[in-house]
């Protein structure tokens, strides 16, 4: 799991059902953005725009993919 997370871009994690999330949490321990939904008890584990982004509780693919590519586009905001 440490290695996995070490070499990961994004957690991206569209869930729909969701009470805490503590892969969230490991994530962040590794500078790892994640993207989630606003289900459950997501919003506190991921606040958006400072540790990764918290999409509508049923993001289309499309949404989350052009986040990803805009976020790809500066690397100074992952950091």
């Amino acid at each position: 799991m440490s290695r996995l997370l070490a070499s990961s871009h994004f957690l991206i994690l569209p869930g729909r059902v969701e009470a805490f999330g503590c892969v969230f949490s490991e994530a962040s321990a590794y500078g790892v953005p994640s993207l989630g939904t606003a289900v459950g008890g997501v919003p506190t584990a991921v606040e958006d725009g400072v540790n990764g982004i918290v999409f509508p509780a049923r993001p289309s693919p499309v949404a989350i993919a052009e986040r990803i590519r805009e976020l790809l586009g500066h690397p100074e905001r992952c950091r």
